[in-house]
């Protein structure tokens, strides 16, 4: 990591920690109780210290299966879209995984437990598919949605700006819904 890059780590850290000193708190007043696998996947002592809970009245699983309902209700459309490794919650629905075979992806189950129809209306989609966003552009007729987790909490070293810039795009011409907000962290430009 470039000092560069170390100090705007450093500066987005403080900013994070003086929003949310109450989740701090609360995280390591309870740390013990925690049973979180998404603490320690990709866990890096880099970033250690903003690697907390966030205390909210609602869940982000709730907010983005309310922002979900809102798209399929204002396009009559039921299927979505969501990307292979991003999380949005705890969430039959988006708890899928893309297994891929030739140029068809399947959606499935990522867990035991989440029946098979609760997912055959997600589209999965790859970061690194180099066809992706023809793949987006073949199906975004059938589409309420595209969901995107632009900095993933456990891998915050994977950017993917151009891709999303060109999602975005894609989805304002096909007047889609596309939620980059998950996780309240702006994109570098």
């Amino acid at each position: 990591m470039s000092e560069k890059q170390r100090q705007g780590l450093d500066e987005f850290m403080a900013k994070y920690v003086a929003m949310t000193p109450k989740s701090k708190a609360m995280a390591q007043r309870h740390r013990q109780f925690y049973a979180d696998p998404r603490s320690v996947t990709g866990f890096s002592k880099l970033w250690k210290e903003i690697c907390y809970q966030i205390a909210h009245e609602r869940s982000k699983g709730e907010a983005v299966l309310g922002a979900v309902r809102a798209a399929r209700t204002a396009t009559g459309r039921e299927k979505i879209a969501v990307f292979d490794t991003d999380y949005h919650g705890m969430i039959d629905e988006f708890m899928v995984r893309g297994v891929h075979f030739k140029d068809e992806t399947k959606t499935l189950p990522s867990s035991p437990g989440v029946p098979k129809y609760n997912v055959e209306n997600v589209l999965v989609l790859d970061y690194d598919d180099p066809n992706v966003l023809q793949k987006l552009e073949r199906n975004i007729g059938e589409l309420a949605a595209v969901l995107i987790e632009p900095v993933q909490a456990q891998n915050p070293h994977w950017q993917h700006g151009r891709l999303i810039k060109a999602i975005r795009k894609i989805t304002e011409q096909a007047r889609r819904c596309a939620d980059f907000r998950r996780n309240h962290q702006r994109l570098p430009p």
